[in-house]
Order: structure tokens, then sequence, then C-alpha cells
């Protein structure tokens, strides 16, 4: 599953198109902060990391040892999980 990152969701644009942002900086500075907020490493990380929701990490103490064994199963299985 992909997840978009912080840098592309759409409130950053609506901000930098915001009238508030308008006055206070050029289209200049807006614009090298468009250029500036391309991220490509951090891209890639989002594409093949894991995601943990705040809701998963609100369970019981069961339910945390069972993530915690499933990171512990990637961790040992991650020479055959990057062949994938």
């Amino acid at each position: 599953m992909y997840f978009d990152r912080l840098n592309t969701q759409h409130f950053v644009e609506h901000t930098l198109n915001s009238k508030v942002f308008q006055i206070i900086y050029s289209k200049d500075r807006l614009k090298r902060y468009r250029e500036q907020n391309q991220c490509p490493v951090n891209d890639k990380l989002s594409e093949q990391g894991v995601w943990l929701w705040q809701q998963m990490l609100l369970g019981t103490k069961k339910d945390m040892d069972e993530i915690a064994d499933a990171i512990i199963k990637i961790q040992k299985n991650k020479a055959d999980l990057a062949k994938s």
C-alpha cells in the first residue's frame, strides 16, 4: 500500500496558493519553496517503509507484542524481502 508523503499533501499547495502566503511571500520565493520541497530519498523510503497508524498502537499489551513480533520477523527476513 502506498501513502502520500507530507510534502505532497494537498494542504501544502493550498497554503502556498492562499491569499495570505501570496501577500507575505514573493512569487519567486514560493516557486523556490516548491522546488526545495522535492524529497526523492524520502519518497523512496515512504514507498518501502512499514507504516503503523496511531490506532494500531492504542491496543492491548497483546496487540503490542504481536506488532513487535512482526517487526522482529521483518528484520530477520530482510534479505529475502529485499529480493522481492
